[in-house]
């Protein structure tokens, strides 16, 4: 049993509370209770997203309202006087009949913290033991500042990078490697992944790097690559439009999910980006992606003017705009690179990257395949909680070290122009190859 005082929500009588306190003490094992799906949420309400934060409580239980379904809910929040509250709340059929308990969550004077891998995994070990299903979804619902940068941030941005930012926490995040790790303190190591799919409902989620770390703990992944706006996604439509018949798999209801956020009405439609991403390709697209940058690493010196245009050609995203279409970038540079071998190999990369794309939800006539890609947007080089040992993706792919490569050929040119500058008797500014090369093929 999870700790926290038990309650029968909207019930006063001693005999549904002691019922309540049985059915989470003993746990639908034993009343052998399975449901087909449980949708679990996991809502960071701190600051201005307490009312979100609720709203999303109620459409997820009326989303769920169907027999085999279940639904598990932990939410954080501060109230008016300041004071952190936790929750925790279920939905279960059984016998014909749905039951909702809640409970409260013991913490400290901050509450609890949403962007600690303890916190996650203890509740997602929570719903399995009081929600066993035979599939299993994840919402994650809060602030994201990105997660480009596992375990740590861009150079002047927050000291962790990730979702479901906890404000009463100093500002904790989820990162990355966070977020898989809960997810696999939760549902512990097996052959299969222990969620069918996960939502993150927030801002800059939809990138490579995220993808590639969660690739053995979900089946997909649903992100915005670029802001989520508010009110977010409609959560009891989703859920409820979901087929009734027959077994309903992970693919369908994120394909569900892009259908519903592309036919929402109103000025919100115009602005949700949405991509889901079949986690199984991760591997795929991390080799082929590998094999592209090792070798262009190499040539530097040779392809860094057609890196930049393509860069200037792909939309961006994220805090500091750090974020960049992966399949665009490699699909620019693929037509622009001059040897055969290098063109191939970004081509093969950007193709592999793009079959993982399951399908979008935004504006019509995007561009790209909605996955963004690290890649700093100014000169002050690849941060340190980019570096291999901090980031796997980054050493895997060798994409830190394509980056690494990038920056320090285009350091080497802007050093080799101010000492020309210097030595110019004239002062005529002298531009760089790089700089030189864009110009004319713009």
């Amino acid at each position: 049993m999870a700790r926290g005082v038990v309650r029968a929500a909207g019930a006063g009588g001693r005999a549904v509370l002691a019922a309540a306190v049985l059915m989470l003490t003993l746990g639908p094992e034993a009343t052998g209770s399975t449901h087909e799906w449980t949708v679990a949420a996991y809502l960071s309400g701190d600051g201005d997203l307490r009312a979100a934060a609720h709203r999303y409580l109620d459409m997820v239980a009326r989303g769920t309202d169907r027999p085999g379904w279940a639904a598990a809910v932990q939410l954080d929040e501060t109230d008016a006087e300041g004071h952190c509250l936790a929750s925790r709340h279920l939905w279960l059929w059984e016998d014909g009949q749905r039951k909702h308990v809640s409970e409260s969550v013991p913490g400290d004077e901050a509450g609890v913290n949403m962007g600690a891998r303890e916190t996650l995994g203890e509740f997602l070990g929570w719903v399995r033991e009081q929600a066993p299903a035979q599939r299993y979804a994840l919402i994650i619902m809060g602030h994201g500042t990105g997660l480009a940068a596992p375990g740590g941030g861009l150079e002047g941005g927050l000291a962790n990078s990730g979702v479901a930012l906890d404000t009463s926490a100093g500002g904790d995040c989820l990162s990355a490697v966070e977020l898989a790790g809960g997810i696999e303190d939760g549902f512990g190591e097996g052959e299969a992944p222990g969620l069918d799919a996960l939502f993150l409902d927030c801002c800059y989620g939809g990138c490579l790097e995220v993808a590639y770390e969660l690739r053995d703990a979900a089946g997909y992944l649903t992100g915005a690559p670029g802001e989520m706006p508010n009110p977010g996604l409609p959560w009891d439509t989703i859920l409820s439009s979901v087929s009734g018949d027959g077994e309903v798999e992970g693919r369908e209801l994120v394909e569900t999910c892009l259908r519903v956020a592309q036919e929402q009405d109103g000025e919100q439609t115009e602005r949700v980006s949405l991509t889901a991403i079949d986690l199984s390709g991760m591997s795929s697209a991390r080799q082929s992606l590998r094999e592209f940058a090792t070798a262009a690493a190499g040539r530097m010196a040779e392809i860094a003017p057609a890196v930049t245009l393509a860069h200037s050609r792909s939309a961006t995203w994220g805090s500091q705009r750090e974020l960049c279409d992966a399949g665009v970038l490699l699909e620019s540079l693929a037509e622009r690179l001059a040897d055969d071998g290098l063109a191939r190999a970004a081509r093969a990369a950007a193709e592999t990257v793009k079959a993982s794309v399951v399908g979008r939800a935004g504006e019509q006539g995007e561009q790209g395949v909605g996955i963004g890609i690290f890649f700093p947007g100014a000169l002050s080089g690849v941060p340190e909680s980019y570096e291999p040992q901090r980031c796997s993706f980054a050493r895997d792919s060798g994409w830190g070290a394509f980056l690494r490569a990038y920056l320090h050929r285009l350091r080497d040119l802007m050093e080799r122009k101010a000492e020309r500058e210097d030595t110019d008797g004239s002062g005529a500014t002298v531009q760089p190859p790089v700089v030189k090369a864009v110009v004319q093929e713009t």
